[in-house]
């Protein structure tokens, strides 16, 4: 008998490992549960269905912050809009206003007189002239009444001026204003 040392273990005592006990004198040894080998364990790999999910989510949340963001700026343009459309509507509300005071019989009437000089159709009427005026008119009346010519050289003619050599005026049926063309003195 070999005698070897080893560990006592009283009944009814916790063993130091639990679900290993010797078996005692007189039982049958229990049969070791089947082990196997363990490889390292893996990482929690994220399924692919569930980054495709997460993905679409943050893409649609991105494209709501886009979406609110421009409707956020056409709501702004929106009240600029309808700020200037207001002062559009009043400034045609006083056009109109206008229209409507220019469009009275007795306002048209007395516009045509004061600020036009208009009469009505049978009215007489005194005209002033001014002394300028009349001078004006006096000095264009009289260059009308007798324009000087300058004589116009006729074909066969060698006298250009309208004098002869003795001095006197001398006419031929030609010339402008003379008789015998037909024309009319006047």
């Amino acid at each position: 008998m070999t005698a070897t040392s080893a560990p006592r273990t009283i009944r009814g005592a916790a063993s130091p490992r639990p679900g290993t006990s010797r078996p005692q004198r007189g039982e049958e040894p229990r049969s070791a549960p089947h082990l196997t080998v363990v490889g390292e364990p893996h990482r929690r790999r994220i399924p692919v269905f569930a980054m495709l999910v997460s993905l679409v989510v943050l893409g649609s949340l991105f494209s709501l912050a886009v979406f609110h963001t421009w409707m956020a700026e056409a709501q702004f343009e929106l009240d600029d809009v309808e700020g200037s459309l207001a002062v559009q509507r009043g400034r045609l509300a006083d056009l109109e206003f206008q229209v409507e005071s220019y469009n009275a019989p007795g306002t048209v009437a007395g516009l045509a007189r004061g600020e036009l000089g208009m009469i009505d159709p049978g009215e007489p009427v005194d005209i002033l002239i001014s002394p300028d005026l009349m001078a004006e008119i006096g000095t264009a009346e009289e260059s009308y009444r007798s324009p000087v010519l300058d004589p116009v050289p006729v074909a066969g003619s060698a006298v250009p001026s309208s004098a002869g050599a003795d001095g006197a005026e001398s006419t031929s049926p030609d010339a402008p204003g003379s008789a015998g063309a037909g024309g009319n003195n006047r």
